[in-house]
């Protein structure tokens, strides 16, 4: 097929979010209370861990062997690596969505028995259809989830018919709650006789 252009704008992107958001969330037991004591306890571990990072930098600086000190100081740039990238990730977002961001920038697609060729502003993506874990659909959108986090969004209005047929082939639905995946024909073995 020929490549199909198109341009995403910001309720795209705000729709993405709430749906990988959705994908990504697993049913707590307990409710709402235990969820939130779990999130407490999971950042009180993380300082924990920083604090005792730190702790043992100083206490290993006085050791007269060098190994100690080196472990020390990956232990420190990994924990430094962390802080960073979690501070990042906002801002990475913010510049996909600002204007000329390349979520926001015209892009193209092309659909094949292979897989999605997408072409965005600064490079091209090649996804093979074993790659997608799931799809959605709104009734103006498809998006085909490479992982939780990580979806391809594709205008149903921009498509024609034939790409609508190869999405639904090729990428499982997403189950409902409490489904199990569906199996994708495509990549499923034959069952035994």
């Amino acid at each position: 097929m020929a490549p199909v252009p198109f341009t995403l704008t910001r309720a795209d992107f705000a729709a993405l979010q709430q749906r990988a958001a959705a994908l990504g969330k697993r049913p707590i037991r307990g409710g709402r209370k235990l969820g939130g004591l779990r999130l407490m306890a999971a950042r009180l571990l993380v300082w924990l861990v920083i604090a005792t990072v730190l702790f043992s930098m100083f206490k290993v600086f006085d050791s007269p062997s060098l190994a100690p000190r080196y472990i020390a100081c990956g232990a420190f740039g990994a924990v430094l690596a962390f802080v960073l990238a979690a501070a990042c990730a906002p801002l990475l977002a913010q510049r996909a969505i600002a204007d000329g961001g390349w979520f926001l920038s015209p892009q193209s697609v092309e659909l094949s028995e292979v897989g999605v060729l997408q072409q965005v502003k600064g490079g091209c993506m090649q996804w093979e259809w074993s790659a997608f874990m799931a799809r959605e659909e709104s009734s103006t959108m498809h998006y085909l989830f490479i992982e939780p986090g990580q979806c391809v969004l594709l205008p149903k209005a921009a498509l024609r018919p034939e790409a609508h047929a190869l999405i639904r082939r090729h990428v499982p639905a997403k189950p409902a709650a409490g489904q199990a995946a569906p199996e994708n024909s495509e990549t499923s073995p034959p069952a035994a006789p």
